[in-house]
């Protein structure tokens, strides 16, 4: 091998490797904000909330068995899904129909029923790393290659709505699953993938809870 061979060798490595290196396309997700709905029937009226939710059973060495739909502070969470799912209230009131009230705990004029069933064992929405292509891009770049990740929510969500003597007025089901690339590079923090994956489940909520109280116009 000559030197001209060597040193060209060299330069085309190092510009691979600043071009691997230099590109991480990080993932975004977009939190809508839905304007409540106006529905004079719900004007003045109170609203509480219940959610039930239900993931396979996780663990390395588990078959996955879908675990028990239960009361949200009796279920097994994920950890992306319990930083979404504990201020709950907060997204459920920012929903709620122009001119309602909610209130914690106690008799309410409705409450909403929210069953909520994710369909893997890291919960409702995650970040799934992609191996095979993070290592081959780390070997031709030494290490330095971004991580290739997809953020997927993928969950099935039911809402109902009672009245104070616990008829159901409305029901609604909803099949979510959306996918999100990310790339995470050397530099940036570790748990930007759960954060991505936290916000797309709240996106998701968001919206189908948003089109729920639509279809009770």
């Amino acid at each position: 091998m000559t030197k001209i061979t060597s040193f060209l060798l060299i330069i085309f490595s190092l510009f691979s490797t600043t071009i691997l290196t230099g590109c991480a396309t990080h993932g975004v997700v977009t939190i809508p904000i839905k304007a409540p709905i106006v529905n004079p029937e719900f004007d003045g009226k109170t609203f509480t909330t219940q959610l039930f939710y239900s993931q396979p059973e996780p663990g390395l060495f588990t078959a996955g068995k879908q675990l028990q739909l239960k009361p949200i502070e009796d279920a097994q969470l994920s950890v992306g899904a319990s930083r979404v799912l504990s201020h709950f209230n907060s997204l459920f009131k920012r929903q709620l129909p122009e001119g309602s009230i909610f209130v914690n705990k106690g008799i309410s004029d409705y409450t909403l029923i929210i069953e909520l069933y994710a369909k893997d064992k890291f919960g409702p929405s995650y970040a799934d790393y992609d191996a095979l292509l993070s290592l081959g891009k780390s070997f031709l770049t030494l290490g330095l290659g971004s991580a290739e990740y997809t953020i997927i929510a993928d969950f099935n969500i039911t809402y109902k709505l009672k009245d104070s003597k616990g008829n159901i007025l409305y029901k609604k089901d909803f099949s979510v699953n959306e996918k999100v690339d990310h790339e995470k590079d050397a530099f940036d923090h570790f748990a930007m993938g759960d954060d991505l994956a936290s916000e797309l489940l709240e996106k998701n909520i968001v919206l189908t809870m948003n089109d729920f109280f639509k279809s009770t116009i």
